[in-house]
């Protein structure tokens, strides 16, 4: 069986285009191939691997003016900055046209026919990470390889905030290279300059380990840690393990959190800002929000509306909402504001499979003004028909995966919601990845399903 040098061929070549994937595309014999670390117009040597549908950079004949030197010395090994050759001005211009593109190719919805505004950025272009998960690397930690599952070792990482920059290294030799070959991988999370690591064993969880987590807290000063045995048994808190996010959320290392926070304060002012304008009369409005996870969007939307379900499948992210609601209540209790209820007033949490509990609410015929989702990368499959059976007549939809958003969004065109609004959000900088926010308005009847022609 021959290995990838010996089926490769060198060919020299135009980078045509970016795929979804963050890749140059360059033809060889007619046939596109992706290729990493590329991007377009540069003029590259190239060399063909085992894989049918990938090619490797052998040499930059010709480089894009855009790029320039790696700051970081784990650049060529590892997994996480996959963009840090490209200038920041370039790697947003590059993001918003892959967006657009995708929306068109893959949604049938063609630029203009909505609203694009221009991407929100601020100047933390490094350091900007509050959240992070390494995996083990032999007896050391590291992200993901570019090219497999396995991690490159690293002892410090930039793009990290300056709380976590230096725990890669830090942590393992606070565990001990003794433990480390128990340890799975490590979340990193930090929320107000206070730190909290999680931490996943490959192994039943004992009583040393949680020994050892003391010592690890103390002698890396850290708030506490989250562990959980082999065979997703409950975990154990060590410390304080929920972290404050600004007053937004409480975070936890076993729950998904944004990992850069003043874009994300940036990404819900929007979402408040874009309800009110667009919504009629929205004091009144009744609001379903789909994977609302530890009530990032929820309490931020909260005070705009009369009615707010709330459904999540993570009942621990629950918690921490309905922790925060209960803080918030207390604060205004204290305050004795009269005429301002406590914010869960008309708030209803729902720990459940969001497409169950959906069509439950579908089937006992509840109708909702707004609906906002905020999905996993693999997005949410029938949106569409779900806003359109429960009365909705505003969809705020945000994504962090482009291919899904568009899936999802011709859906939502079938179903008869227009595209109004679309705003990027540079949330990953030195990264393919972005964050979105679009808008859609109900307009029109569901268009008849397609069926084939019969045959002649």
């Amino acid at each position: 069986m021959g290995s990838a040098v010996d089926v490769a061929k060198e060919w020299v070549c135009e980078v045509l285009r970016l795929a979804q994937s963050g890749e140059g595309i360059a033809l060889w014999e007619g046939r596109a191939l992706f290729i990493p670390g590329v991007f377009p117009g540069e003029r590259i040597l190239a060399r063909r691997t085992s894989h049918p549908q990938r090619a490797e950079l052998v040499q930059i004949r010709e480089a894009s003016p855009a790029r320039r030197a790696p700051p970081c010395p784990h650049f060529e090994h590892c997994g996480g900055c996959d963009w840090m050759a490209l200038e920041e001005a370039q790697q947003r211009e590059f993001k918003q046209s892959l967006m657009v593109s995708n929306l068109e190719r893959m949604g049938g919805i063609p630029e203009g026919s909505y609203a694009l505004y221009p991407m929100a950025f601020n100047q933390n272009l490094w350091g900007y990470r509050r959240r992070a998960r390494l995996g083990r690397a032999g007896r050391r930690l590291g992200f993901r390889l570019r090219s497999s599952a396995a991690c490159t070792p690293l002892e410090f990482c930039p793009l990290l905030v300056p709380a976590l920059q230096h725990l890669p290294g830090a942590f393992c030799e606070a565990w001990g290279e003794g433990a480390m070959g128990e340890l799975e991988e490590l979340e990193l999370l930090e929320g107000q300059g206070e730190v909290a690591l999680g931490l996943r064993l490959n192994c039943k969880l004992q009583d040393r380990h949680m020994r050892l987590a003391q010592r690890v807290r103390r002698g890396l000063n850290i708030a506490g840690l989250w562990l959980q045995g082999r065979g997703g048994a409950v975990g154990k808190e060590e410390g304080r393990v929920y972290l404050r996010d600004w007053g937004f959320a409480y975070m936890h290392p076993a729950v998904f959190a944004q990992s850069n926070g003043a874009m994300n304060i940036q990404l819900l002012r929007t979402l408040r800002a874009w309800m009110q304008a667009l919504v009629e009369d929205i004091g009144h409005a009744s609001v379903l929000e789909l994977f609302c996870g530890n009530g990032n969007f929820t309490w931020a939307i909260s005070r705009l509306v009369r009615e707010l379900w709330a459904i999540e499948a993570n009942p621990l992210a629950i918690h921490l909402a309905q922790k925060m609601g209960a803080e918030k209540a207390r604060t205004l209790q204290s305050l004795n504001a009269p005429g301002h209820p406590p914010p869960n007033a008309a708030m209803r949490f729902i720990v459940g499979d969001v497409a169950r509990v959906v069509q439950g609410l579908i089937k006992e015929a509840k109708r909702f003004n707004c609906m906002v989702a905020d999905p996993p990368r693999q997005g949410a499959p029938g949106i569409g028909r779900w806003a359109q059976q429960l009365g909705v007549q505003y969809v705020f939809y945000i994504s962090c995966n482009p291919s899904s958003l568009a899936r999802d969004a011709a859906e939502l065109q079938r179903e008869g919601f227009a595209p109004l609004r679309l705003q990027l959000f540079d949330f990953f900088p030195q990264t393919h990845h972005a964050e979105s926010l679009m808008v859609f308005a109900k307009t029109k009847d569901p268009l008849p399903p397609q069926h084939p022609s019969p045959p002649p």
